[in-house]
């Protein structure tokens, strides 16, 4: 049975080997985020910060991950990657992602905050919730299609369920969590784990547990949507009606009056998704496309400079990734309603 001292030993590693390493492959600053709420599937998820002309964020991963190797458990610590940011994109890192920065410890390097937090704003915490819902959406119809599922997935990724959830309720939305049945249903499933208790669940369940929260999301999104509109009066763009979210993904019937019921297609290797809406579009031309090539009518004109910070932000991660990585995406975790490589193609050209 995994407890929290467990979680606290690998921590504990990890600070001494990152000490172990060259000079010049230690970071200025790692930041713990989240807390230990489930152990044995909580994972630890870290925000690794470098200088701003760092270049080796590669050769980093690779000592990184020969460290978590050797940790027991490593498969349940290490659900993922660590988030690696220029520390003049983690300072101000509070104000644009969801991150509890009160619960976050900083286990090795500089403090690298000066004064208190900056909480995230209404306005940033209604694009941030447009950008994770939507490729949370379109992950897991994917990953549906595929196949690609798991219980140790459904855990953690239905989880995440709960930061949406809070987040529209904090700018506004009427709604709780005990009207979400297989959010829920996931929730016990957790705890069932925690207390050491036996849990057999089968593959055709779990799928069903998966199309039932990407529902329960989908029924988020049409509240974030409804949000949106409060801000946004209108947007015309001439190709508004789609959207190529990656190489290999292409949103449709954006421009509908009335949002249905999701669907996915996949045809010629395209997935082709519909149900999404014309708001999704109208976030991506302003962070992306000149003004000649769209227009919008902002009700509120805060909300305009809300994405105008946040695309300043964006920007001076994407030169930090091209750095290290060699695209835009790298190790942020950000996913501006666009992926892949349209969007390494897309930030070559525009900037």
């Amino acid at each position: 049975m995994i407890i929290k001292d467990n979680y606290y030993e690998a921590i504990n590693i990890i600070i001494n080997k990152t000490e172990k390493l060259p000079e010049y492959l230690k970071p200025t600053s790692i930041l713990w985020s989240g807390s230990i709420n489930s152990p044995g599937i909580s994972d630890i998820d870290l925000l690794i910060g470098f200088e701003d002309e760092f270049m080796f964020a590669n050769e980093f991963l690779f000592e990184f991950k020969n460290i978590t190797d050797e940790i027991e458990n490593n498969h349940i610590f290490f659900f993922h990657k660590p988030a690696i940011l220029p520390i003049s994109s983690l300072t101000k890192l509070s104000k644009f992602t969801l991150n509890d920065f009160s619960k976050t410890e900083i286990i090795y390097g500089k403090n690298i905050f000066n004064q208190t937090h900056n909480q995230i704003s209404n306005d940033q915490i209604l694009i941030n919730s447009m950008e994770f819902i939507h490729s949370r959406i379109i992950n897991f119809l994917i990953n549906i299609h595929k196949k690609n599922i798991n219980l140790s997935k459904l855990l953690i990724e239905g989880h995440s369920f709960i930061h949406s959830l809070s987040s529209l309720k904090t700018i506004g939305a009427k709604i709780e969590k005990t009207e979400f049945e297989n959010f829920n249903t996931i929730e016990n499933y957790r705890k069932k784990i925690v207390n050491d208790e036996k849990v057999e669940i089968s593959n055709s369940k779990v799928e069903e547990l998966y199309k039932g929260i990407c529902i329960e999301f989908y029924y988020l999104l049409h509240n974030l949507y409804q949000e949106f509109q409060k801000k946004v009066a209108a947007h015309y763009n001439k190709n508004i009606n789609f959207h190529e979210y990656d190489e290999s993904i292409l949103l449709n019937n954006l421009a509908k009056n009335k949002l249905t019921n999701l669907s996915l297609n996949f045809k010629n290797n395209i997935f082709v998704i519909e149900g999404f809406s014309w708001e999704l579009k109208c976030l991506f031309d302003n962070y992306f496309e000149d003004k000649n090539e769209y227009s919008t009518i902002f009700i509120n004109k805060d909300f305009l400079n809300s994405i105008t910070e946040k695309k300043i932000f964006l920007n001076n991660l994407y030169k930090f990734n091209f750095m290290n990585f060699g695209n835009s995406y790298g190790r942020s975790g950000i996913k501006p309603m666009i992926s892949g490589k349209n969007l390494d193609r897309l930030i070559k050209t525009k900037f």
